[in-house]
């Protein structure tokens, strides 16, 4: 069995993504909305990410995004998928506006 590579940051994780998901993949994605593209992907390749990426335990990547302030694995994997999106794009992938809204999100949570 082949081991799966860890990538270290965010720009690594598209690098991974980028074997995985070849042109026409990409071409299909582009047809999605952000939104669309986010629903259609947590579930799916969000699992895999969050298991073989090793998010929720002590992955070097898992380390990264607490050092940023991300300490749930399906919020790393969210953050990963939506900077993926914008990249293919060529947008700005805005990382610290999404850490921000995900920690807002949490600290809401935690007051209901």
């Amino acid at each position: 069995m082949e081991e799966i590579y860890i990538p270290k940051n965010v720009e690594q994780c598209f690098e991974e993504i980028n074997k995985i998901w070849d042109e026409d993949t990409k071409a299909l994605i582009k047809q999605d909305s952000e939104k669309e593209f986010l629903s259609n992907t947590h579930n799916r390749i969000g699992p895999w990410m969050r298991n073989n990426w090793e998010l929720w335990s002590t992955s070097q990547l898992s380390g990264y995004f607490n050092s940023i302030g991300i300490k749930d694995a399906d919020d790393m994997s969210s953050v990963i998928l939506c900077s993926y999106y914008r990249n293919i794009f060529g947008r700005n992938i805005e990382l610290k506006p999404q850490i921000l809204e995900k920690q807002l999100f949490k600290k809401a949570q935690a007051t209901i």
